[in-house]
């Protein structure tokens, strides 16, 4: 769900979204800002680099009075990013409050590379004729198919050699 002009002391209310993603603004029906993204971006960054959400006990508690959980064995810098960015002030957060380009998490990014001239992609997705993908059709649907009714208790699945953490966030 998407709301424009939702900048500076604009404010909006009401509740859309994944609870698990939402500000402490947002649950508590306070007017809210785009500050709220800033948030949902850090506990989507705690899930890839953790594989969990920052605050699973309080997915059904308003006031999110316990600290994030971040993993000491992150690196400082990604600890350091998911704190500012998961900071209960929205107007102490980062990427509100300050840019978030310049965060040290970041320093190996080229920003004005990234953004232009365009990268080209490491290799051609394009191909010449349907035939070369005649091979490929349904096998990814029936892997997932395949891995339906594993996961039947609703914990997370780690499938056998796709688990990955970069050794850069680590400590």
């Amino acid at each position: 769900m998407a709301k424009q002009n939702i900048f500076g002391s604009r404010t909006i209310t009401g509740q859309a979204g994944t609870l698990d993603y939402m500000a402490p603004e947002i649950l508590s029906n306070k007017g809210y800002n785009a500050a709220v993204d800033w948030w949902a971006c850090g506990v989507i960054i705690c899930e890839m680099a953790t594989g969990e959400i920052p605050f699973p006990d309080d997915s059904d508690d308003e006031d999110f009075s316990d600290e994030p959980n971040i993993p000491s064995w992150l690196s400082k810098d990604l600890k350091d990013l998911l704190r500012k960015l998961l900071e209960r002030n929205p107007d102490r957060r980062l990427g509100v409050y300050g840019n978030i380009r310049q965060h040290p998490f970041f320093s190996a990014i080229d920003w004005e590379e990234l953004e232009w001239p365009p990268v080209p992609s490491p290799f051609d997705l394009e191909t010449s004729s349907r035939e070369q993908m005649k091979p490929y059709e349904g096998k990814a649907l029936s892997f997932l198919e395949s891995q339906k009714n594993n996961n039947a208790s609703g914990d997370t699945m780690n499938i056998p050699g796709l688990s990955f953490i970069d050794s850069t966030w680590q400590d």
